[in-house]
């Protein structure tokens, strides 16, 4: 499973490097592999992980940040 998840972020960053919208919520400031690695990884290692949780992870990472609405 820790597979495809990591498989379907790195898919996910491919596509919108392909296809940039404005209607965002969030980009992608710092795209380290290894980092990104160690967010899911430690994320993975959660009782009961969540979406919103492993978001949260990488904005606190400083990976992601919010994009300004409008």
């Amino acid at each position: 499973m820790f597979e495809e998840v990591v498989a379907f972020v790195h898919l996910c960053g491919a596509f919108a490097s392909m296809h940039p919208s404005t209607a965002r919520q969030y980009e992608c400031v710092r795209n380290d592999g290894a980092e990104i690695d160690d967010v899911l990884a430690h994320h993975a290692t959660g009782a009961c992980p969540t979406y919103t949780g492993l978001l949260t992870s990488f904005v606190v990472r400083g990976i992601l940040v919010r994009c300004a609405p409008g």
